[in-house]
């Protein structure tokens, strides 16, 4: 019965000792920011991402901006690169399309952005659908 105690002991404490090893992935600066017209080096082959959801209060396609107001009422300014996917949930007027740009997004969209945690840039804007 004690050694069963001890090894069940040992293992609960070990345990998140591996999780920790194993690591979220790097999340080293990349070698600049990466736009359209101005690449400044490969993305990291692994990098970590987050993700905003929103309202879209404004594009600015020549600087390659998209502008997107939380639902706290804050502000976050997204880098596009020529690398940054669009998309569209079903049950929305976008859903089904193959190529999506950035002029087929709206100002007061409801949107779901992908970025890097170690900075602005997204990788993916998803048009969402809104119940309601």
């Amino acid at each position: 019965m004690n050694l069963f105690v001890i090894s069940t002991l040992l293992l609960a404490f070990a345990w998140p000792g591996f999780a920790f090893a194993q690591g979220s992935g790097s999340t080293a600066p990349t070698t600049g920011p990466r736009t359209i017209g101005g690449d400044m080096g490969p993305a990291p082959a692994f990098a970590v991402t987050r993700t905003l959801t929103g309202k879209i209060v404004g594009i600015d396609a020549a600087k390659n901006l998209l502008v997107v107001e939380d639902d706290g009422g804050k502000r976050h300014d997204f880098k596009l690169s020529k690398d940054t996917r669009f998309r569209a949930d079903k049950k929305t007027e976008l859903q089904g399309r193959k190529h999506i740009s950035l002029g087929d997004f709206e100002v007061g969209a409801a949107v779901k952005i992908t970025y890097l945690a170690s900075g602005d840039a997204a990788t993916e804007v998803r048009l969402r659908h809104v119940k309601g």
